[in-house]
């Protein structure tokens, strides 16, 4: 049996799905072990496409008891379970239980930034911290390309290394970005390429 979607979640999608929504950590008044930086809210139609297309990769006790609402760039789903509490999926282990995020919708609601101004506030600080921890997310990217995360998929994969480069290049650090780019080319040189080329097909390489 579906679950009951808080009020709260329906009122926001009707409004937001289909955003990019910034969220304010402090907002939230305690820190979780897991920030996820923004949300990518789902429309109502995409919501009910992504659920009946990751069910199958749920664990069988959890899928009767969660609702994806949306995901970010970094690949974690954003999920509701069946008492109303908000949590996050890595897109690549998806046979585990969330990882808590709010206790509630209307608690992670709290914490949308949606003012412009407010908006490049917050994404300036986002970005420095994002860069400080540019280490462990090239050897994440490495492990999914070298298929060590099987189920993670190939748009997602893409995604990461686009958030990647957009954080360089927002900070000014084309230099590096061009340094770590020859690095994973090295590494991987196949795969690399055809991801590189996408970047720049895509527009979304300046270097």
């Amino acid at each position: 049996m579906p679950i009951a979607l808080p009020k709260s979640y329906l009122d926001a999608r009707r409004r937001l799905g289909g955003r990019e929504i910034h969220l304010d950590e402090s907002k939230l008044g305690r820190r979780p072990r897991v920030w996820p930086g923004l949300l990518f809210l789902y429309k109502a139609d995409v919501a009910r496409r992504e659920n009946l297309e990751l069910r199958p990769s749920l664990d069988e006790r959890l899928a009767d008891r969660l609702f994806v609402i949306g995901t970010n760039t970094a690949g974690l789903l954003f999920v509701i379970d069946d008492g109303g509490r908000v949590g996050l999926l890595d897109d690549c282990e998806l046979g585990e239980k969330p990882t808590a995020l709010c206790g509630s919708f209307e608690e992670l609601a709290r914490c949308f930034v949606t003012a412009k101004a407010a908006q490049e506030e917050l994404k300036q600080k986002e970005y420095d911290a994002r860069l400080r921890q540019m280490p462990s997310r090239w050897k994440r990217l490495d492990e999914v390309i070298e298929g060590r995360h099987p189920r993670f998929r190939p748009s997602a994969t893409y995604a990461m290394l686009v958030d990647m480069v957009y954080d360089y290049q927002f900070a000014g650090r084309a230099d590096e970005l061009s340094k770590q780019l020859s690095a994973l080319r090295k590494r991987h040189p196949g795969k690399a390429r055809t991801l590189i080329d996408k970047l720049r097909k895509d527009n979304v390489l300046k270097v």
